[in-house]
């Protein structure tokens, strides 16, 4: 698409679509039937994207049952005369048609049944979207779509469609739908243009907008455009059905086209495209001059032959500063989404770093069961934290093979419920699966993704809900010296924070402590933290790190005994969030490993019932605090702001503990100094909470003032 100032490309992430149904067409009989006959004209289609897993077998269509796994519980017709009807033996769940099969997989009502399947058909719609206060600020009334453009996978299958609107003024915009999530935002990752076609030739060319992807199609020449053109972030579209083709790039002819097409082509070759060129445009064109206009003029084959080696010109950036104005950081932030509480947010990368032996590979399985099994009716816990997100989870462990994983699954998951679960459990054992494979290797130009980082990536993002992977251990997968070398290590993580970004997921690498950690040992989480083995290029890349150290005797030893327990050796551990990049519960927690399975079980509520250690309550105390000094929320020792009345803001040991025992705790960090009564910038009162150092303890903390749920917003 042309990039001219009359453009404007509408991504809607929050708007609700109307179809059909909004006008009144829901009680309409022939609309039903039309929407059933055009459903039933795909059925096979329609079921393979309901059911990835699923597989036809004569007439009939067959799947492990609505959950989507593969098997043969449940069959539904493709016959004629009988297209959609069906069972699922095993709940004996029926279907009467596809609509029905529809709504009952997806779980949604009728009317949202119907305008997903709409939008899956790619269906032009009769009224415009509704879009958010801000975007409606910022547009005008609709017009008809001049255009509609499918994005589909290589079977045709709809992934979205991509609306362009023309105005009497000569002004254009263009609209996305995500018919996989049923919004009006761009699919994740974004699919590549024209894939039916592209899959089926070597050779591919690579253009600005839909519309010449079209005309150089209707001349025989395969071609294909990333959704959103030039403007479109290279790192969220799909590009991996080019990576064994010969690929041409042809933007149009404009500086930022120009920048397109070199950066474009350069990014291809560093995923892996050997054959990449870039079209050198011929002299004299007008500015904007495209593959259409070619096309028009009869001279696209003679321009093909024209072409240039891909390369970024030096000093040249990926990003325009201009795209980036604070003005795109408008209304309320969207808050950070938990895949266990106060542990491990979603859509980030974590490293799950301790000493050799100390069951990292028990703890991330454990996780990734209860993450795929977890379900509204049963509370689950990991590390401490409740479990706030299930969906599929997926395991890549390159030290584990297939039996191995099979007896740690039998001791964790006695009652097998990963059997019957509605979300995925993938576990790929690396030693029985071709062996491990690096996502990351260096390269004469410094590391480099690998063409089976890419591959891994496009299999994710094909399984829908993803919400945990786990890479054990990372050395496995990075064939290169992200211990010694910053670059190596910065360009790792920032990978996996990309991954983590695409799949709303949380990705954890397994890694090792220094081995000098475990002769000098771990008191702290600040010392667990300078233990995590390599650059500090590897902590500081990543979302956030949590950590486990073993106790020393003498601490164990105390442990156990509360526990009533005899002390062995490698059974008492310490662990903590050691590095977060938003909030976190960052308080120690005590681990004692299961005899049976081997499994280090969280046990601070049981200390707790015993007595709570005063050094651990104190620490906790001193973080929070410091925490929301930082924040521009400090505390006071009395009053609204005061730590008896915002208890519940603290960790939930404090939420039960006695309101003498709270301001006895605080007293004491203040009589020891590690607490101290400051004032706030432009205030004499000294009395809000910080800690030696701190923003208000140096004379330039500034309260936030604000309404009670603007300083309670940590409950």
């Amino acid at each position: 698409m042309k990039k001219d100032k009359k453009t404007k490309l509408y991504d809607l992430n929050d708007a609700r679509p109307q179809g059909h149904y909004a006008s009144g067409q829901l009680t309409s009989e022939d609309y039903i039937r039309r929407l059933k006959d055009d459903m039933n004209a795909q059925a096979f289609g329609v079921l393979s994207y309901l059911f990835p897993n699923g597989k036809r077998e004569g007439s009939e269509f067959v799947v492990g049952g609505l959950h989507g796994k593969p098997g043969r519980s449940l069959k539904i017709s493709m016959a004629e005369g009988k297209i959609g009807v069906g069972e699922d033996f095993a709940t004996g769940e029926k279907f009467g048609d596809l609509i029905d099969v529809w709504q009952k997989q997806r779980n949604m009502d009728f009317r949202d049944t119907c305008e997903e399947v709409e939008r899956f058909l790619g269906r032009p719609f009769k009224e415009k979207p509704v879009v958010s206060t801000q975007q409606k600020n910022n547009s005008r009334s609709l017009p008809p779509p001049a255009a509609q453009y499918q994005y589909t996978d290589e079977k045709g299958i709809v992934l979205g469609v991509v609306y362009r609107y023309e105005f009497p003024d000569g002004t254009k915009e263009f609209r996305p739908w995500d018919a996989k999530a049923g919004k009006n935002r761009m699919p994740i990752p974004r699919p590549l243009y024209n894939l039916v076609a592209v899959s089926g030739s070597e050779n591919v060319v690579l253009v600005e907008g839909e519309k010449c992807v079209d005309a150089l199609q209707a001349r025989g020449i395969v071609a294909t455009t990333a959704m959103g053109g030039s403007k479109a972030p290279l790192e969220k579209t799909d590009w991996s059905p080019l990576l064994d083709k010969s690929i041409i790039v042809w933007s149009d002819n404009d500086a930022p086209g120009v920048m397109y097409g070199s950066k474009v082509g350069a990014y291809l070759r560093e995923i892996g495209v050997e054959n990449v060129q870039v079209i050198k445009i011929p002299s004299g064109k007008p500015e904007g001059w495209d593959a259409a206009d070619a096309v028009t003029e009869g001279i696209e084959l003679e321009i093909l032959s024209q072409t240039e080696p891909a390369q970024l010109p030096k000093g040249e950036l990926s990003f325009r500063i201009q795209d980036w104005q604070a003005n795109i950081y408008q209304g309320k932030a969207p808050e950070q989404e938990f895949l266990v509480e106060g542990t491990f947010p979603l859509s980030t990368s974590i490293i799950l770093a301790g000493m050799g032996d100390s069951g990292k590979g028990m703890v991330t399985l454990d996780l990734a069961v209860k993450v795929a099994t977890g379900s509204n009716n049963r509370i689950e816990e990991a590390l401490g934290g409740t479990v706030l997100s299930n969906g599929n989870a997926v395991i890549f462990t390159a030290e584990d093979d297939k039996d191995e994983i099979h007896r740690r699954l039998e001791k964790i998951d006695k009652k097998n419920r990963r059997k019957n679960s509605k979300h995925g459990l993938f576990i790929i054992p690396l030693p029985n699966a071709g062996g491990p494979f690096a996502i990351v290797q260096d390269s004469r130009d410094g590391p480099a993704a690998t063409p089976e980082w890419h591959a891994i990536r496009k299999q994710l993002n094909s399984i829908h809900n993803v919400k945990l992977v786990v890479f054990d251990p990372l050395a496995s997968f990075v064939h290169a010296d992200i211990n010694a070398d910053p670059a190596a290590g910065a360009f790792a993580t920032g990978m996996l924070a990309s991954l983590a970004t695409e799949l709303n997921a949380t990705v954890i690498v397994c890694h090792h402590m220094a081995k000098g950690s475990a002769r000098d040992g771990i008191k702290t989480p600040e010392q667990a933290r300078h233990a995590i083995r390599g650059t500090t290029a590897i902590v500081d890349g990543m979302r956030g790190a949590f950590a486990f150290w073993q106790l020393d005797e003498t601490d164990g030893r105390k442990i156990c005994k509360k526990l009533k327990m005899n002390y062995e050796r490698n059974v008492a551990y310490a662990g903590a969030v050691v590095k977060s990049n938003g909030p976190a519960d960052r308080g120690v927690r005590i681990f004692i490993r299961n005899k049976e399975t081997g499994l280090l079980e969280y046990r601070n509520r049981d200390l707790l019932e015993i007595t709570t250690p005063t050094a651990m309550l104190l620490e906790k105390m001193t973080h929070t605090i410091a925490a929301r000094a930082v924040e521009g929320y400090p505390y006071t020792s009395t009053g609204m702001n005061g730590v008896w009345e915002l208890r519940h803001t603290f960790t939930t040991e404090f939420h039960t503990l006695p309101k003498n025992s709270v301001r006895d705790l605080l007293q004491q960090l203040l009589n020891d100094g590690k607490v101290r009564k400051c004032v706030s910038k432009g205030s004499q009162s000294a009395k809000w909470l910080d800690i030696p150092g701190g923003p208000f303890d140096r004379g330039d903390g500034q309260h936030m003032h604000g309404s009670a749920s603007d300083r309670d917003r940590y409950s």
